[in-house]
């Protein structure tokens, strides 16, 4: 009896040892996946990496992609293919590309970066046009944008665009690429671009805008008269929408301007 039972005791012994080394394996296992998951997802990187390299081992330049597809001439795009197809895309200097594009006075903004392996994407803020300028009475118009830069020259304008006319503030030479630093020039834009929101422009067409030395801002609408708006020509707008009347009345014919700088309405007549 005795060797039977130490048999069966020895056969259980055997069994529990299994099953409690099966038991910290299987712990140990819980415990190392994470790391053995992490070790799986760098090779396959890794392996990635080498494969890509494989299909473009020099990760050389073969296309240049450029958003708005028109925003560059045919031959500023030869150019920019003549200097980069086929250079390391690691090597470029993105912000040199940028500023070299931003020489040009139609680019407001350029934003360069790679798309591995092999494409360099060039996205363009382009400049608009917002009015014509005139610095002297006798003087070229200017196409400028709303940041001041000079689009083109012209001897001559017409409707498409508003004038803004600035004699005698010291600036006489207009010339392409160069930016308009005169006093109340972008008081007079954000004046144009916040009227253009208003219902007043709905009722009222400013054809020209004025500026002096000092940099006060007047508008002359449509048919007359001339507005005095001052160096802060859009907080005079609420004043202007008092105006209203006046300008819809029959007397307007006889206006030669109203001075809107003040709270309250000035109204000059002609030949008072």
């Amino acid at each position: 009896m005795s060797k039977k039972k130490r048999k069966k005791n020895y056969r259980g012994g055997g069994f529990k040892a299994i099953k409690n080394a099966l038991r910290l394996l299987s712990r140990g296992f819980i415990n190392v996946l994470p790391y053995l998951i992490f070790v799986a997802i760098v090779v396959s990187l890794y392996f990635g990496a080498r494969h890509a390299l494989r299909i473009d081992y020099n990760l050389v330049i073969r296309k240049i992609r450029v958003q708005p597809l028109d925003a560059l001439s045919i031959a500023r795009m030869q150019k920019l293919e003549s200097d980069y197809l086929g250079k390391s895309i690691l090597r470029i200097d993105l912000e040199r590309i940028a500023k070299d594009l931003e020489l040009n006075p139609s680019i407001k903004r350029a934003h360069v970066l790679r798309e591995f392996p092999s494409t360099i994407k060039i996205d363009i803020e382009r400049r608009k046009p917002v009015a014509f300028i005139q610095l002297s009475s006798q003087g070229m118009y200017g196409i400028v944008s709303d940041d001041g830069m000079i689009l083109d020259v012209t001897k001559s304008k017409n409707d498409s665009l508003i004038l803004i006319q600035a004699y005698g503030v010291g600036a006489t030479d207009l010339r392409v690429g160069t930016k308009i630093r005169t006093k109340g020039f972008d008081e007079a834009v954000m004046f144009m671009e916040s009227l253009w929101s208003h219902a007043l422009s709905q009722k009222e067409t400013v054809t020209k805008l004025c500026l002096d030395r000092l940099g006060n801002v007047s508008v002359t609408l449509a048919g007359g008269p001339d507005l005095r708006l001052g160096r802060h020509p859009v907080d005079r707008i609420p004043t202007l929408v008092k105006a209203i009347p006046i300008l819809e009345s029959e007397e307007r014919n006889n206006i030669e301007y109203i001075d809107l700088q003040f709270d309250d309405v000035v109204v000059k007549k002609k030949g008072k």
